[in-house]
């Protein structure tokens, strides 16, 4: 006998509902969509399997992803994206399929959101993992396989499109992918939001285009916390010059990377202006250090160390680095 379609067990309005594109108009929109199903399955508890969703406490329900999906005609990575962006937060593992979930104002009797979540549902829509910045001491291919390795990268990492991602869970995640071997994953959770997500800056989310600016500053993901600690060393060996964070007008040596031009460093000493970069497709292992006369060095230590700077060290007042 063959299955009972589950859109032919749902009444006419809730179908034409389900049937919407998402709109202005409130019923039209994911949540409500969601709301109205476990509605209906609480008044009808034999559909819940073949619905794929049911309120288990007053604030918690459960879901079937494979089930609800094709209740709602759309698909696995749609529902992910939507249940991620408007604030949902998974409370544990799957079982047999299921899991249970749980969003601050969203219950039984409401689907009102708290102000931080109405900001998240206004963050930019996916541009299609679109940089808008440049690299520079590379070519044309070696600028579009970064691209194409940052996106594979991202991906990994979050199972989304470009879409923001919590900070917390993206920098955990990234520091487990990027660590060494003997590296404490603590130490490696620290250095990545040192530089992706500075504690001045107070950000929730992070976006593709940061972790890309990280990649240029830093890549390939092999080395990446090598080639960090090289200049790194560099700099606190040197004045603690180093920052990923706004600082003073009055530094008299300062190194930050180009908002532009993410693998440049630009190097402030008084009255001169020297710039590096780093090649992000060459691992530390090579030549990946260049300078401003195209001579390349094996490390930022090499660079250093055949170009010394003057300097003194910089108050800690003026800016935090490590």
């Amino acid at each position: 006998m063959a299955e009972v379609d589950p859109m032919n067990l749902l009444p006419l309005n809730i179908k034409a509902i389900l049937q919407r594109k998402s709109s202005r108009d409130p019923s039209s929109r994911f949540t409500s969509k969601l709301h109205i199903l476990l509605s209906f399955v609480a008044s009808n508890p034999d559909l819940e399997n073949k619905i794929g969703c049911v309120w288990v406490t007053d604030d918690e329900f459960r879901i079937n992803k494979k089930a609800l999906v094709n209740v709602m005609g759309i698909k696995i990575n749609t529902l992910n994206v939507n249940l991620h962006a408007l604030g949902f937060n998974q409370q544990k593992h799957n079982k047999d399929g299921w899991t249970l979930w749980k969003r601050p104002g969203f219950t039984r009797n409401s689907i009102e959101m708290d102000e931080a979540i109405q900001t998240q549902m206004a963050l930019p829509k996916p541009n299609g993992f679109r940089l808008t910045f440049t690299l520079g001491k590379v070519s044309q291919g070696v600028f579009d396989n970064f691209c194409a390795i940052c996106q594979k990268i991202w991906s990994d990492l979050t199972q989304l499109d470009d879409q923001p991602v919590n900070t917390s869970l993206f920098i955990q995640k990234a520091a487990q992918r990027f660590k060494q071997v003997e590296q404490p994953l603590d130490n490696a959770r620290d250095v990545l939001k040192a530089i992706i997500a500075p504690s001045s800056s107070h950000q929730d989310v992070i976006h593709y285009s940061q972790f890309a600016k990280f990649m240029a500053m830093f890549g390939p993901e092999e080395t990446i916390m090598l080639k960090i600690a090289s200049l790194l060393g560099c700099s606190n060996n040197t004045g603690q010059w180093l920052a990923f964070e706004p600082v003073g007008q009055n530094i008299p040596l300062c190194g930050t990377f180009d908002e532009n031009e993410p693998n440049r460093l630009v190097l402030r000493n008084r009255s001169t202006v020297t710039c590096i970069w780093n090649a992000p497709l060459a691992p530390a292992s090579q030549n990946y250090v260049i300078d401003e006369y195209n001579k390349v060095y094996p490390s930022w230590d090499d660079y250093f160390r055949n170009n010394p700077i003057e300097y003194q060290m910089v108050p800690d007042s003026y800016m935090n680095t490590f």
